[in-house]
């Protein structure tokens, strides 16, 4: 698919009407996995419209080339009224990982209203170093964010400081996966002895990302 590799939803105009419609959404409970899109959102797409997703769902592996590796949702101008009108995105407990996009690995949310609590993110990448937003990436955007756990991240201590600032209403952690071991924000210790020559170059790619 283009846009939305197992979900498209968007603003529709009604026939011979100066109105449009938009959609709306709702999943609870379930697996999205391994879904590809060409353009934008590996597993959906969403403008204009409102997207609920809730119990348990988990995004994995899930790829986009362009925005939102799992989940991207953009505000939409209607070309008749020049009114845009914002998605309404709403996630809570779910879990995204192994999603990947050149910009926002797992969400990314333009101009646009979202509540994600309770959620967890792991493994996503922005393949774009440009870019970024492994996790989600918001470009303005009204969001809200609470208990939020960044697993086995790439995020540098320094990364995850700037992310912790500008949300400082939100209780955030984030651990590193190393030799085996996982590492949380406040480790101030690392076991190397089973380390071997092949471990060398995965060693000094992690290090940067702990305290």
């Amino acid at each position: 698919a283009t846009n939305g590799g197992a979900v498209y939803m968007g603003m529709t105009k009604i026939p011979s009407k100066t109105t449009s419609v938009t959609a709306i959404f709702n999943m609870t409970g379930g697996v999205i996995q391994n879904c590809n899109a060409t353009g934008n959102g590996g597993a959906v797409y969403v403008d204009a419209s409102k997207l609920t997703i809730s119990g348990n769902v988990e995004f994995a592996g899930n790829t986009a080339v362009y925005y939102g590796g799992a989940i991207a949702a953009f505000e939409k101008t209607d070309s008749q009224t020049q009114v845009n009108t914002p998605c309404v995105i709403t996630v809570n407990d779910a879990t995204f990982s192994g999603n990947s996009g050149a910009s926002g690995g797992a969400v990314y949310v333009s101009g646009s209203e979202y509540t994600i609590t309770k959620t967890g993110f792991t493994n996503n990448t922005a393949t774009n170093e440009n870019y970024g937003g492994g996790a989600i990436y918001n470009t303005g955007a009204t969001g809200k964010l609470e208990s939020i756990t960044f697993a086995h991240t790439d995020l540098t201590p320094e990364a995850f400081a700037e992310i912790a600032e500008a949300y400082p209403q939100i209780a955030m952690d984030y651990t590193v996966e190393l030799l085996g071991q996982t590492l949380t924000a406040d480790a101030v210790e690392l076991d190397l002895s089973a380390m071997t020559s092949e471990d060398v170059d995965a060693v000094i790619g992690k290090l940067p990302q702990l305290p």
